[in-house]
């Protein structure tokens, strides 16, 4: 849990109830045991950043979060972002919201049935099964994602881990044993399909990335979105070579105080990401956003001073032209 909190903030929400989950279950000698050893694991991997960059760190971390924009999407937008077709978008497109708003909170209901269960016969926390506590992370975990101020499609994830855990106790206790494994089946081929049609939501190599890295390695400094320069292995050799730009342009963006969308042209973030591309040979640009947020006077010079010498899956490939005739 100490890991986790060093990758997301939320996860103290997890931690409250875990503390109190062992302090029920293991009096407060454990609960002790096991928030100290929780500090420890995050003192370990964040104290090293805040000694040596404090100040950055905590805007980085800290600051940049809380300055993300508050645009409160509603619950029927929430809802279909947790789709489990979502990447079957015409059949996707063709369910409403509503009925997947029916299944969540179906789900919901379905795994704080432990929970309430154990309230109101009065058990002690001591001994509530574990599907109250899995309940227990589900209902918080519900409330908080309905309230929060921002909702992306990854944040499902928090959400379906614990509600995974319920789904499988409550269809434990379903009699006969003949409904319980057939019910186990189709949930079975379910989470399979439903796999399936999350993988394809995840960039797949495809069969000219090689053609994006081997230009890639005719370059000093290449230029372009972090997901397309992960691409082109083109990260590492710029961080050696000391290349201009942004491993996160969103938390630099943040930090400017500035919307997490592309940068307008006449924003502080598309002046700083113009400079980088100044001072690089080689530029990645997705050609359906090829240069939209640049002004008409640095397009234009982009223009003058760049050349596509190829275009791979969508992405134009640019070559700083005076140091095309160098390599």
């Amino acid at each position: 849990m100490g890991l986790a909190l060093t990758v997301k903030y939320w996860s103290v929400i997890d931690i409250a109830i875990l503390v109190f989950m062992v302090a029920a279950i293991a009096g407060v000698a454990g609960m002790i045991r096991f928030v100290a050893a929780g500090v420890v694991t995050a003192a370990a991997v964040a104290v090293p950043f805040f000694v040596a960059a404090p100040l950055a760190m905590w805007d980085q971390t800290v600051i940049t979060q809380m300055l993300r924009n508050d645009r409160r999407p509603p619950f029927g937008e929430r809802v279909n972002l947790m789709s489990p077709l979502a990447n079957f978008r015409e059949l996707d497109q063709r369910i409403p919201w509503w009925a997947w708003a029916a299944l969540v909170i179906g789900l919901v209901i379905v795994s704080a049935v432990p929970l309430v269960a154990s309230i109101v016969r009065r058990r002690p926390p001591r001994e509530w099964p574990d599907g109250a506590w899995w309940g227990a992370l589900v209902v918080a975990h519900s409330v908080t994602l309905t309230l929060s101020g921002t909702f992306f499609d990854h944040y499902a994830a928090w959400l379906i881990a614990p509600m995974a855990l319920c789904t499988g106790a409550a269809l434990d206790v379903v009699r006969p044993v003949w409904i319980r494994r057939a019910a186990g089946a189709l949930v079975l081929v379910s989470v399979v399909a439903l796999a399936a049609g999350a993988a394809q939501g995840v960039r797949a190599p495809h069969s000219q990335d090689d053609v994006i890295r081997t230009w890639a390695a005719t370059r000093q400094c290449v230029w372009g979105p972090p997901a397309l320069l992960v691409v082109a292995d083109a990260v590492t050799p710029n961080i050696a070579r000391d290349c201009p730009g942004d491993i996160d342009p969103i938390g630099v963006r943040l930090l400017l105080r500035e919307p997490e969308q592309q940068p307008a042209p006449d924003s502080v973030a598309a002046a700083r990401a113009w400079q980088q591309i100044m001072a690089s040979d080689g530029a990645i640009l997705p050609v359906d956003q090829d240069g939209w947020w640049l002004t008409t006077e640095n397009r234009m010079q982009f223009l003058r001073d760049f050349t596509m010498v190829a275009q791979v899956d969508g992405n134009g490939l640019w070559n700083r032209q005076d140091a095309a005739r160098t390599h």
